[in-house]
């Protein structure tokens, strides 16, 4: 399939996806504050860096995740439409994001 023919179903399976992404980052958001709200407790040095050094790790697989979300704002913003390549590789990645995260569960 080239890029300029898009299957008609892409643009519904891109707004799943993004709602898959939304709810990654959502959940990892969750997931980094309540690590860092652990780290306060665990961190030695009063005032210190600790808890977000703590938190930051838990953070860094969402950042795929925030890059779709960003991106598919900016092309809203601007009034440009996502190209059937855009689609295709948000789609991707919250599949595979899912993939994933099922299989971790499974083994």
């Amino acid at each position: 399939m080239s890029a300029a023919a898009a299957s008609p179903w892409l643009g519904r399976v891109f707004v799943a996806a993004l709602a898959v992404h939304g709810g990654i980052v959502a959940a990892l958001l969750v997931a980094a504050l309540w690590v860092a709200g652990i780290g306060v407790g665990a961190d030695s040095a009063p005032d210190g860096v600790g808890s977000v050094l703590i938190a930051l790790p838990v953070l860094l697989p969402a950042l795929p995740s925030t890059v779709a979300l960003l991106s598919a704002w900016m092309c809203r913003r601007r009034g440009w439409r996502p190209s059937p390549t855009h689609m295709a590789l948000s789609t991707g990645a919250a599949a595979l994001f899912l993939l994933l995260f099922i299989g971790s569960y499974l083994t």
